[in-house]
């Protein structure tokens, strides 16, 4: 199941530099739109835009990370932000911007976040502090661990 490792970035331009010396593959641009949903702590609940395409996310937190509990495709986006703002209710809706790259098995994102900020997320089976010291020389990165929709 993979897992998540998100940190604030000061400066990208620091990490693009590295990836591009390490040999990532860039996979490309999304804009998305992710309206969360109001949950329990250290659980995540939102429909992510992009384009046409709508799905509904589900992440849990285990301990610095979050893990994807689910992701199905929403054939009917009205109807489904309808019956989960009615049983839940929205709790924050974000526009995000990033950039993604493949580094060996693991996807690289970088994050520019409408009102928050700017983030690298890293997933895969076992992102950890020790990877992003060793590819990007983070050696004490800001650790994100609530859902944005709590910055």
């Amino acid at each position: 199941m993979a897992r998540e490792l998100k940190i604030w970035l000061d400066d990208e331009s620091h990490i693009t530099g590295k990836l591009k010396s390490l040999g990532a593959v860039f996979e490309g641009i999304t804009d998305t739109v992710h309206t969360y949903f109001n949950q329990p702590d250290g659980q995540v609940l939102k429909l992510v835009d992009s384009g046409s395409r709508t799905t509904l996310d589900r992440l849990k937190r285990q301990g610095k990370q979050f893990v994807f509990a689910g992701k199905e495709p929403v054939a009917d986006r009205a109807r489904m932000l309808q019956e989960l703002t009615d049983e839940y209710g929205v709790k924050a809706v974000l526009i995000m911007h990033a950039r993604s790259y493949r580094l060996h098995d693991y996807e690289v994102a970088l994050y520019d976040i409408q009102d928050v900020g700017k983030f690298l997320i890293l997933t895969g089976e076992d992102p950890t502090i020790e990877l992003l010291d060793k590819w990007f020389g983070l050696k004490s990165p800001k650790i994100v661990t609530v859902s944005f929709d709590n910055l």
